[in-house]
């Protein structure tokens, strides 16, 4: 199955437009409010933040999406409307209410997300009123405009799209996505949008998602921080000149493989746009007896503060990377256990390594830094993404 990578936005895929305009809630008078609108009824599903204090919102899109039917999403940035109670979900109610009969549909056909400040409700009379000019700003060009829209303390847009198949007989998919900072490997981690016209059901559309997640937006990390606004929304119009995708086989292995595709690419640039980062990190911890433990400690290494600020250093202290993972209760062996940074074996079965310091302090000085935690015990592995900790980081979030 032919796959390939195009420069388009959300709005690729047959049956959607999308808006996004200033409506006032942010300060500096940036996009911050989004709409992305299905023609005609479509399906959709999600994934959710595991944050014990989900938002309002969150709690309106589970609620939206027992419906069978899907016509939009309104989005907002700069006030994340999060710890704002009964009345933070009265608001999101209405937004959808706003929506929906703007655009001549059922509110429970219409989802809500937020972005931004926590423990503030949003401006509603303001959201009221901006949304005529957004409904009639729709169109396939406003996909960027929906990009912008959704962005925070992001410094670009992070945009991604494929086409599978041929024109005669194929499909399209898309995806937007805003995170830079609040970024932890337990979904969803960022606000995240999906479009495709692919004729999939809901049931596999559910499990394509959900599988591709694990494996993407699951695997970074930018401060071990989960927020409670994160969602990562799939929606799919069912317009595609492409067979209906209603059992597992050929047809649904091309579209998890798209969707993978799609996730990969925003996760890799959520990473990219880490708050205040210079280098990206790989860390893969291999031969582990479980995955649970092999995920343990790769967690534990790219969460470590000391670990994060020593690669922001360029500061070869592979002690970091030892002393993170024997904090965990994984299964680990100090006799069988190796490191390998920068292509640059440091420890081998636990035993410091005589490395060239020359070639280390070169290797170290690279945009992608790859750390390789050998524990020598089993077969299962676990590898995630994530970056530097720099004083520009505690700039951007002192507030």
């Amino acid at each position: 199955m032919n796959i390939r990578n195009v420069k388009k936005h959300i709005t690729y895929p047959k049956g959607f437009k999308a808006s996004g305009l200033a409506c006032g809630i942010k300060k500096n008078k940036n996009k911050d409010l989004g709409l992305l609108i299905a023609d005609k009824k479509s399906i959709a599903c999600a994934v959710f933040t595991k944050n014990k204090f989900p938002a309002p919102p969150l709690k309106v899109c589970k609620e939206h999406l027992k419906n069978s039917s899907f016509r939009g999403v309104i989005v907002t940035s700069g006030i994340a409307n999060a710890g704002t109670g009964k009345e933070g979900f009265i608001q999101s109610k209405k937004e959808t209410a706003f929506v929906a009969d703007a655009v001549g549909c059922k509110k429970e056909n219409i989802l809500v997300l937020a972005t931004g400040k926590i423990g503030h409700l949003l401006p509603l009379d303001k959201i009221k009123a901006s949304i005529p000019k957004a409904v009639s700003s729709l169109s396939l060009k406003g996909g960027k405009d929906f990009s912008d829209a959704i962005l925070t303390t992001d410094t670009f847009p992070k945009t991604t799209a494929y086409s599978v198949g041929t024109s005669n007989k194929g499909f399209k998919i898309a995806g937007t996505v805003k995170g830079a900072g609040m970024i932890e490997p337990d979904m969803a981690t960022m606000l995240g949008f999906i479009t495709t016209d692919a004729d999939i059901s809901l049931t596999l559309m559910k499990q394509a998602l959900k599988q591709a997640v694990d494996y993407t937006f699951n695997r970074i990390s930018v401060d071990g921080c989960i927020s409670t606004n994160d969602t990562v929304l799939i929606a799919s119009s069912k317009q595609a000149s492409y067979p209906a995708i209603k059992k597992k086989g050929k047809a649904y292995n091309a579209f998890c493989d798209a969707l993978a595709r799609v996730c990969r690419d925003l996760a890799w640039m959520i990473i990219l746009d880490g708050e205040g980062m210079n280098k990206i990190i790989e860390v893969e911890v291999k031969n582990a007896s479980s995955q649970k433990d092999a995920k343990n400690i790769a967690k534990k290494i790219a969460n470590s503060n000391l670990f994060k600020t020593a690669m922001y250093g360029e500061s070869p202290n592979w002690g970091r990377i030892f002393a993170a993972a024997g904090a965990t209760n994984a299964n680990i062996k100090e006799d069988l256990f190796s490191i390998n940074l920068c292509g640059i074996n440091v420890m081998k079965k636990g035993k410091p390594v005589d490395f060239s310091k020359s070639k280390m302090n070169k290797s170290i000085k690279k945009k992608i830094i790859n750390v390789s935690v050998d524990l020598g015990i089993g077969k299962e592995g676990y590898s995630l993404l994530t970056n530097d900790l720099s004083p520009k980081y505690i700039s951007i979030n002192k507030g």
